[in-house]
């Protein structure tokens, strides 16, 4: 179907519109980095000359406190595997969506 040009942009902010209002409520989506410890040098992200203050699995968990549940949440970081209590937040994140 073709639109008349004078009627372009209004069918434009028409369709904007109507895609705002069938988005998920926010928040939908945590990126949690877990770590920052890498055992590699990498040029590319240079994470190892970061501080390596992190919190631990316990104070991470609050961030899923009284919020709705997130529809995906990505755990990254440096090399997770690294983290020490890294099962402790992986299950207390499952625990929140059982």
């Amino acid at each position: 179907m073709r639109i008349p040009a004078g009627l372009e942009r209004s069918a434009k902010l028409a369709k904007t519109m109507w895609s705002w209002s069938r988005r998920p409520v926010l928040p939908w989506k945590l990126t949690l980095c877990a770590t920052w410890r890498c055992s590699y040098s990498c040029n590319e992200c240079r994470i190892w000359e970061k501080e390596k203050r992190e919190l631990p699995a316990a104070e991470l968990l609050k961030c899923f406190g009284d919020n709705p549940p997130f529809a995906w949440v990505d755990v990254t970081g440096g090399e997770i595997c690294q983290k020490p209590d890294l099962e402790e937040l992986v299950q207390g994140i499952a625990r929140k969506y059982d």
